[in-house]
């Protein structure tokens, strides 16, 4: 299951488009999911890697002391959330359990787009 990015020649952002199945030819003019243009061009995409939660934590170092680096991963932003109401003995809002875990999950536009909570 391929993700083939494109760069937009007239809006100059990135698009990602995923297919189910390789196809046997890359289309050509694929639309650019900002501005809609058929102008793009593909680009070679990013190389990434899945770290686990332990590895992540491990590196981000103690909520209690984070480093100058630790807010760089949004989901630290939840672990110090949950540790804090924790220790606070107060239950955490199920939209905001919700919230951590689209962080976790790399999400964070859909989180933003929310703004805020109800």
């Amino acid at each position: 299951m391929p993700i083939y990015e494109y760069t937009c020649n007239e809006c100059g952002k990135r698009s990602s488009t995923f297919y189910k199945v390789m196809p046997k030819e890359l289309p050509a003019n694929q639309e650019c999911a900002h501005c809609g243009s058929t102008e793009t061009e593909k680009v070679m995409s990013r190389a990434a890697y899945v770290r686990s939660t332990a590895s992540r934590h491990e590196a981000s170092g103690d909520p209690d002391a984070p480093g100058y680096d630790y807010w760089r991963d949004p989901s630290n932003i939840g672990r110090w959330a949950e540790k804090r109401m924790g220790e606070a003995g107060i239950e955490m809002p199920d939209r905001v359990k919700e919230m951590i875990g689209q962080a976790r999950e790399g999400e964070v536009d859909k989180i933003l787009d929310k703004r805020g909570l109800d």
